[in-house]
């Protein structure tokens, strides 16, 4: 049986950060949609069986701004695991858990 979960938050990012380096955390079961202010910045049509660090589509590069911005995931689950945790990480490193899947752009 399908399932739908929507999670929706407002990121406050502080006038010091910096954008670039802020990367998408994330464990999913089986689909993943993250969009930064309404601009799609991940889209994985895979399940993950450990944490990955997800680098941002470049559409959503820009959408990403000093003050408030709004995160939207939206996790899809065909059966099984039924699982999503997600997080905004500011500068990891390769050495920082969890490893990464992907290089970090």
């Amino acid at each position: 049986m399908r399932a739908s979960l929507w999670l929706q938050t407002t990121l406050t990012i502080g006038a010091g950060v910096t954008l670039s380096a802020l990367r998408f955390w994330g464990r999913w079961d089986d689909q993943l949609e993250v969009r930064v202010n309404g601009v799609l910045g991940v889209d994985e049509n895979s399940w993950t069986p450990s944490p990955q660090y997800l680098a941002t589509l470049p559409a959503a590069a820009n959408p990403r701004q000093p003050g408030a911005n709004t995160i939207t995931v939206h996790a899809v689950d065909f059966f099984g695991g039924r699982m999503v945790a997600h997080a905004v990480a500011s500068a990891p490193s390769r050495e920082s858990h969890p490893l990464a899947r992907r290089p970090l752009v």
